[in-house]
C-alpha cells in the first residue's frame, strides 16, 4: 500500500517539511512519482524504519542511564470514579519509579470499556509513532479495552512498544463466566446506544 507525503510525515512523527528534506538529502527517499509529480511511500518501508529508529533510540537509552521511556494508561468508568482515576494513576507512576523507568506522557479517561472512541486512548495510539515509548503501563488489561487489546498490542509493536499490566485479573473466571460477561456488556452497551437514539429522536 502506498501513501501521500502528508500521511507518510505522521507515521515518521515528523512534518513534511522534514520528509522532504530526506528526500533531497537521500536520507528517505519516496518509492516512487505520480505523473504529477507527487511523492508515494510504501507503509511497510516506513515501518521499518521507525522499527530501526526505535531499536537503536532504546539501546542508546538503555546504554545511557537503563531509563527506558513509558507512558502510563488509566482509565474508570464514571465521573463518580475520579478518586479512582487519581489512586490508579499514582499506583502507576509509583510502579514506573520503582522500575528504573522514565514517565514520559500520561493518558486517562472516563469511559466505558467498550467505547472504542476515548479521547485519551486514540491520542496514545496518535503519538505513539512520536514517543514511541519503549512500554505502555496499564494497571488491568480492561483499563485499556474490553475487546481489540491484541489489536492495541499489534500497533504499539510496529514501533517498538510494548504492553505491561502491572495487576492480573483479579480473578481467574471460568471461560463461560468470561464469555457470559462480554456478552452482558455488549448488550448494555447496544441498549444504552438504542435509548439515547431514540431519546435523540423524540426531541426533533
Amino acid at each position: 500500500m502506498f501513501i501521500s507525503i502528508s500521511k507518510a510525515a505522521r507515521i515518521m512523527g515528523v512534518s513534511a517539511t522534514t520528509m522532504r528534506r530526506w528526500d533531497k538529502e537521500k536520507k528517505l527517499l519516496p518509492t516512487f512519482r505520480t505523473r504529477g509529480g507527487h511523492k508515494q511511500y510504501k507503509i511497510t518501508t516506513l515501518l521499518k524504519e521507525t522499527k530501526q529508529t526505535t531499536k537503536k533510540r532504546n539501546n542508546r537509552q538503555t546504554n545511557d542511564d537503563n531509563r527506558l521511556p513509558v507512558v502510563i494508561y488509566s482509565r474508570v468508568s464514571s465521573s463518580k470514579q475520579r478518586k479512582d482515576l487519581q489512586r490508579q494513576e499514582e499506583h502507576l507512576e509509583s510502579f514506573v519509579e520503582k522500575q528504573h523507568w522514565q514517565l514520559v506522557k500520561k493518558y486517562q479517561d472516563i469511559g466505558s470499556r467498550l467505547n472504542d472512541q476515548r479521547k485519551g486512548l486514540l491520542k496514545m495510539i496518535r503519538e505513539l509513532p512520536v514517543i514511541q515509548p519503549a512500554k505502555i503501563v496499564c494497571s488491568y488489561p480492561d483499563r485499556l479495552a474490553r475487546f481489540g487489546l491484541q489489536l492495541i498490542a499489534t500497533i504499539g509493536s510496529l514501533f517498538g512498544t510494548e504492553i505491561v499490566i502491572t495487576h492480573q485479573q483479579r480473578s481467574q473466571k471460568k471461560l463461560n463466566e468470561q464469555l457470559v460477561e462480554d456478552v452482558l456488556a455488549v448488550i448494555t452497551s447496544f441498549a444504552g446506544k438504542r435509548h439515547r437514539s431514540r431519546r435523540g429522536k423524540q426531541k426533533t
